[in-house]
């Protein structure tokens, strides 16, 4: 556990994992309650429900992940944690599923994710893949050890506009000497309302409208010039 790294800095990064753990809002809801069948939560006009966990090596229990409703913005949820990797192990893994929902009369056109991986001594890496079903796209934050390369942000338009969409966040995180670390990483989802059908189909009679109305005077135009 502790190969290549000294007492002092682990007591230091364990302290660190506790306080990480415990960080949380007023309207934070534990994992672990979220993981009972019928549970969801509602931020906006999109309901989340169906989570899942597994988490493998230092990464936390369900009952010590914090989900709370981001609303900044776009509509999602912010799973607070301590999230990581110490030295010595083989790996860190972690995988949150859950399904998201719109409301009737509108679909989930882009989706977001921003967090704030992090290595400390190194070196190692740590991310969040994100993947949906259907597969609409990708997502993926991360840190590896400096001077790594890092990305904190990461956004995309989905390839087709759905309802629907079931979510897998994949935390890995590898430390070979200190640790790999996340407290926080958020993914939000952009909603757009589509057209009722009545107001799509005056629309399309609105536009059907104005081409004939082009015709018929293009047609008296020709035969008035005629004459």
């Amino acid at each position: 556990m502790n190969r290549g790294i000294s007492r002092k800095t682990i007591s230091i990064l364990s302290a660190l994992a506790v306080v990480l753990s415990i960080v949380a809002t007023a309207q934070a809801t534990p994992l672990s309650t979220l993981l009972a069948p019928g549970q969801s939560i509602v931020v906006g006009s999109l309901t989340f429900d169906d989570f899942t966990y597994l988490g493998t090596g230092d990464m936390p229990t369900a009952a010590n992940i914090n989900v709370a409703p981001y609303t900044t913005g776009d509509a999602g949820l912010t799973f607070q944690g301590a999230f990581l990797d110490f030295a010595g192990g083989s790996g860190s893994n972690g995988t949150i599923g859950y399904r998201v929902t719109s409301a009737a009369g509108t679909v989930i056109s882009d989706a977001a994710l921003f967090g704030n991986p992090n290595v400390v001594i190194g070196p190692g890496t740590i991310t969040v893949a994100q993947s949906f079903t259907p597969n609409v796209g990708a997502l993926s934050i991360f840190s590896n050890s400096s001077p790594g390369p890092v990305q904190l942000t990461d956004s995309t338009a989905l390839s087709s506009s759905v309802t629907s969409v079931t979510v897998q966040d994949l935390l890995q995180a590898s430390a070979t000497n200190g640790a790999a670390t996340l407290s926080f990483f958020t993914p939000t989802f952009h909603v757009t309302r589509v057209p009722e059908p009545a107001s799509a189909l005056l629309l399309a009679l609105g536009v059907l409208g104005v081409g004939v109305g082009r015709v018929v005077r293009r047609n008296v135009k020709s035969q008035e010039t005629c004459k």
